[in-house]
């Protein structure tokens, strides 16, 4: 998960860390770079091997990754949170109310049969 129950302190780091990986994923990187990492694909990073080796990363890397380019989307149409509060409200609603991912993945069918209301994903074709 990207935001914990740690203390209020360690959430910001945490809220830091994912708002820099979001702003430089979608300033540094090319969209099609930025398609390819949220639909797992990371075949051009140089850390997609290290990344393959080490699942149990992975698994948490990815999903913060798609959420943060959700909540950099976000930023971008509706305007850049004021606060960092502001963007731990954003993190905790896209964990409690989202799912995050590929249209493939096993969350979008069960979200799909929970009635989930919120589902985000980004195809590359």
């Amino acid at each position: 998960a990207v935001v914990s129950t740690q203390s209020t302190g360690e959430n910001m780091d945490v809220v830091r860390g994912v708002v820099v990986c979001a702003r430089q994923a979608m300033t540094t990187t090319t969209a099609h770079q930025t398609l390819k990492s949220f639909s797992g694909d990371l075949e051009w990073s140089k850390w997609s091997e290290w990344l393959k080796k080490n699942g149990e990363v992975l698994a948490v890397v990815l999903p913060a990754f798609r959420q943060a380019v959700k909540l950099a989307i976000d930023e971008m149409v509706y305007g850049e949170a004021e606060s960092e509060e502001e963007v731990m409200e954003n993190l905790m609603e896209l964990q409690r109310d989202w799912f995050v991912g590929r249209e493939e993945d096993q969350g979008w069918s069960e979200g799909i049969l929970a009635g989930r209301k919120h589902l985000f994903s980004l195809y590359l074709n």
